[in-house]
């Protein structure tokens, strides 16, 4: 990447009034192009909502309010669930969930025969329950998505006929909040990060 910052000061797209509507933060660190790169992903994440320059691994809250924050937001304690957690983030953490509910709510919203919204709650408890896994997160994720999709005063772009597929680039943007603050917290090394 350049030197040239031609960007900065341009705030997220953000619509008006938003408070996400930020400029980005910068500290000018010298940090090379692949580094800068994984930044970059979480940029939005750190820079806009979290008031983290984007240019630098530092967190400059002390090192237990990290781990405060860490473990109240994400369940950290330690090494291994900042790797973890990494890892499923990595994996996509919060799309495997909805790459499975999407489709059930897609069916249900165009009506497909044999589609029914209590069909698929009954469908997504059965298969959480097979799993070992608690069902009340698989029916809230499909009460929640249905929910957006069917509102009566829906705003337009949740009713756009190409969602997405997928949403690993919302797992993908917290990688750079979760790693910073799991450094600071002492839980990761700078060269993991």
């Amino acid at each position: 990447m350049s030197s040239d910052r031609s960007y900065e000061g341009i705030p997220f797209p953000s619509p008006k009034g938003s408070p996400a509507n930020v400029e980005f933060r910068w500290l000018g660190s010298a940090i090379d192009e692949r580094n800068q790169s994984a930044l970059n992903v979480g940029a939005h994440q750190c820079s806009s909502l979290n008031h983290m320059p984007c240019d630098t691994l530092d967190y400059n809250d002390a090192p237990d309010h990290a781990r405060t924050q860490i473990k109240e937001w994400w369940g950290i304690t330690g090494t291994i669930e900042a790797r973890q957690t990494v890892g499923r983030l990595l994996d996509g953490m919060h799309s495997a969930s909805y790459e499975v509910v999407f489709p059930l709510v897609e069916q249900a919203v165009t009506k497909s025969d044999g589609h029914t919204a209590d069909a698929h709650r009954d469908f997504l408890a059965l298969r959480a329950l097979g799993r070992g896994q608690s069902p009340d997160h698989w029916v809230s994720s499909y009460n929640a998505l249905s929910a957006l999709r069917t509102t009566v005063d829906v705003p337009k772009a949740l009713t756009h006929p190409s969602w997405p597929e997928h949403i690993r680039a919302w797992d993908f943007a917290r990688l750079p909040y979760v790693v910073r603050v799991a450094r600071r917290a002492g839980y990761l090394l700078d060269d993991e990060c």
